[in-house]
This record gives structure tokens, sequence and C-alpha cells, in this order.
């Protein structure tokens, strides 16, 4: 993705050279005057990457005493399907329509660093809002820490000058420690490391009603619940549904240790 991004600030004289020598070519001149078989090749391509992952999740998946797979209802949902079908078809004429445009050299230059259209610009807005998730405490999923041993969790942070006061929610803050799951279905923390309460409460989601659970938020004392006997208890409200989704936070490390990459 990032040598893709990297060809945006190449010189126009360069990019220029390159579709020069690609639309004069055997195979680019082909395609250019056979659009067809420009949606025929992005379709089957497409296709052919859908079959890799559902077959990737048919081998990973949990299989049950009937032999459904768990994990498939949230990976191919059929809404995320259609959606996601309707979305490439959609970039796939679009990328045909481009293609066969003729480029306009002389304004080049000057719109190199400039989005085609105005809304184009919410995407690096999104992007600095993935990559400042971590300092204002709405994730640590996803965003640019990997390898950098960046700890942002449980009132502390190693970043050289953002500091905890810019956090917009506490979630990274409220810490629980799973210390036993009887018969399973939550991994106990191993000692010093802990969950958030924002991600317990959405873990406890697929915990079965026999599940006994004994945790310790904060500097509470430890409570055992279970759902047959303690629905009413907070740890059984889980967050909205978009944010259970938006918002994913990893395990909180051990304090004033060395913080791997949890990726």
């Amino acid at each position: 993705m990032l040598y893709a991004m990297y060809t945006l600030f190449l010189p126009a004289d360069i990019v220029k050279q390159w579709v020069d020598r690609w639309q004069s070519g055997r195979i680019g001149s082909q395609l250019i005057r056979r659009p067809m078989l420009v949606l025929l090749i992005a379709s089957g391509l497409m296709l052919l990457c859908t079959i890799v992952v559902i077959a990737l999740t048919l081998i990973a998946g949990e299989v049950n005493k009937q032999g459904v797979i768990d994990s498939m209802h949230r990976v191919f949902v059929p809404g995320g399907m259609i959606l996601w079908f309707a979305w490439a078809l959609i970039c796939m004429a679009w990328f045909v329509r481009v293609f066969r445009m003729p480029w306009n050299w002389a304004t080049t230059v000057q719109h190199q660093y400039r989005p085609a259209q105005v809304a184009f610009a919410i995407f690096p807005l999104l992007l600095l809002l993935n990559g400042l998730s971590p300092y204002i405490g709405l994730k640590t999923h996803h965003g640019f820490a990997m390898f950098s041993n960046l700890r942002t969790e449980a009132h502390l942070t190693n970043h050289l000058f953002l500091p905890v006061s810019v956090r917009v929610v506490d979630w990274e803050d409220d810490a629980v420690a799973v210390l036993a799951s009887d018969p399973g279905g939550v991994a106990a923390n191993v000692a010093g490391e802990r969950y958030t309460w924002f991600e317990f409460r959405r873990m406890m989601i697929d915990v079965d009603d026999d599940v006994s659970v004994t945790y310790q938020r904060g500097n509470a004392e430890p409570v055992t619940v279970s759902r047959a006997t303690n629905a009413a208890d907070e740890v059984f409200s889980p967050p909205p549904y978009l944010y259970r989704k938006l918002f994913l936070l990893k395990e909180i490390p051990k304090d004033h240790e060395p913080c791997p990459c949890r990726h």
C-alpha cells in the first residue's frame, strides 16, 4: 500500500513516461481498446480473492457440534457481501472509465497534490483520525503503532510529547483484570496484564450463560458473575453496535515494562 502511495509524489514527467510507454505497448494498447476485457479481468481477480478469503475462513473457523462455522456470521453476513460487491463494481466501472480518458499533462503538475474532487479530502482526514486514535483514546487496534513499542493505556503513555490529557474518552484507562474463567470462554490475563473495560464487555457477548468469570475492575474487589445468575451486571451490557465495530482495543501490557508489538 505504501509503495502504491509513493507514486502520488513522483515527478509528473516520470509518470508521463510510464503512461506513454504503457499506452504504446502491446498489452496496454489492447486493453485500452477493449474496456470490457479490463472489466472481466478485474471481476475475475475480485472473484478469486473472494474465494480465497472464504476458503481461509472455512479452514480457520471453529466448527461446532452441528458443523456450523462459528466465525462465518462475523465475516460474510449477507448485507456485507452485497455492499462489498456493489462497491467493487462501482470501483471497477470507474477504473475502466478513467483508464480510457486522455491525460491532460498541462495541468498535471499544478494539481499533482490536490484531490480530484473536494469530497476525496475525507480520506486523508480519516487517515489522520485513525493515526490519532490511540492518543485520543478511541482505539489501539489498526493504528500506526506497529513495532514502535507505543503504549497509551492505563493512564500511562510513552509518547515523546503527546500527553494523556489529549484523551477525549477514557476507554483505554478503565482497566479490568480477568482472574479466572470456568469452564472457559474468556482468557484469564497473565499477571500484570489487563483488558480494557470496553473490550471486556465486548468479549462477554460471546460467553455462554453457564460460564463463570471472575474479574477485578481497577482497584475494586474481585467479582464473580455469569449471565445466568447475574444478567443485570454491567459487564453484560455491551457497548453500542457501531462502537463495537469501529473501536477495537488491545490487551493492556504490564505497567512500567517495555511494550512489545501486539499486532
